[in-house]
């Protein structure tokens, strides 16, 4: 087993626990910047899969039950984003409906029946 792949892992380890340890106060920014380094180190460690002792593969198992939590938060992120885009829209659609479109010289002449 290289070095270079125990290191991966040890990285790997540490950064899944820092993000299960503050993933409910984690920011969309924070969760991509974790996506983005375990997924480099997973690429790394896949190069070595075929070397990789029995140990080592139950540690990466035992990582791999942390996606579902990871990936819940994920989930509720991009729930509240779209929510809120939702909002957004409704508010434009309001403030449209009820913004004067109308000359400020023309007049109104209600008929009655």
């Amino acid at each position: 087993m290289s070095m270079v792949t125990k290191s991966d892992i040890d990285q790997l380890e540490h950064l899944i626990n820092q993000m299960i340890n503050h993933l409910h106060q984690a920011t969309y920014e924070e969760i991509v910047d974790y996506v983005d380094r375990a997924g480099h180190l997973v690429q790394k460690i896949e190069i070595y899969k075929n070397e990789l002792s029995s140990t080592e593969k139950l540690r990466l198992r035992a990582l791999i039950v942390h996606d579902g939590v990871i990936l819940s938060r994920m989930q509720a992120l991009k729930n509240e984003a779209r929510e809120w885009l939702l909002k957004q829209g409704s508010i434009r659609e309001q403030r449209t409906a009820y913004s004067s479109s109308y000359t400020p010289d023309s007049m109104f002449f209600d008929r009655k029946n």
